[in-house]
């Protein structure tokens, strides 16, 4: 019987696949694409609904955590959403400009030290994706995304970590590609409630999975 190609993804809420049909997010679908390929792929999750970067890197330290790191053939890491998103509600709270700043580099370091982690453990490829911006319309969200997005390819490229472009990929087919969009505002989102327009829709999940694959098979 051949060995299972191993592929393990970590990351947040999107990684999970929430909003997903199923919970078929883009791990998954990635996942079946290597299987059409002849590959026998299991997946691997290391992820949790409003992980931000910090989360995860503690996370990826527990035994059976870094056992999936050890054995993937294949990484990805997806995080960073969360972060903006509780700097967003901390600036509300607090009015100080410099929680934004404080964020992307706490962002920053925690990343990595979990490219650290990975590496000490595993000489698999690992592909970092970059976030997509569910509020196009709306300054703030127009600096901040990048800006981490910034942090993140500054960060891989120490590591010779390849960064998917999802920002990019996403841009201009926000309304069809995340689930419950309205105007594309910061507005939109609420954080008492639980459903924001902020995740993919099954089209958003598979725009991910299709940017992946198309960077590993380049």
């Amino acid at each position: 019987m051949a060995q299972p190609f191993v592929y393990t993804a970590l990351g947040d809420s999107i990684t999970a696949g929430y909003n997903a049909p199923r919970r078929r997010g883009y791990a998954h679908r990635l996942t079946r694409r290597l299987k059409y390929q002849g590959l026998p792929a299991k997946l691997y999750t290391i992820c949790m609904k409003g992980w931000t970067s910090g989360d995860l890197l503690f996370a990826s330290a527990w035994p059976s955590n870094r056992l999936a790191i050890r054995n993937a053939h294949l990484i990805t890491v997806y995080v960073g959403g969360n972060d903006l998103i509780f700097a967003h509600v901390k600036y509300l709270l607090t009015r100080n400009p410099n929680v934004f700043s404080q964020v992307i580099a706490t962002y920053g370091n925690n990343l990595q030290h979990l490219y650290k982690r990975i590496r000490r453990l595993s000489s698999a490829p690992v592909y970092a994706l970059n976030l997509y911006n569910p509020f196009p319309h709306s300054v703030l969200p127009n600096t901040l995304v990048p800006a981490l997005n910034q942090m993140t390819a500054d960060v891989s490229a120490r590591w010779d970590i390849t960064v998917v472009n999802i920002y990019e990929s996403f841009q201009g087919m926000e309304p069809l590609l995340i689930d419950g969009y309205q105007t594309g505002r910061l507005e939109n989102y609420v954080p008492i409630i639980s459903r924001n327009p902020v995740h993919p829709n099954e089209h958003g999940h598979e725009q991910i999975a299709r940017e992946l694959w198309e960077t590993i098979s380049d």
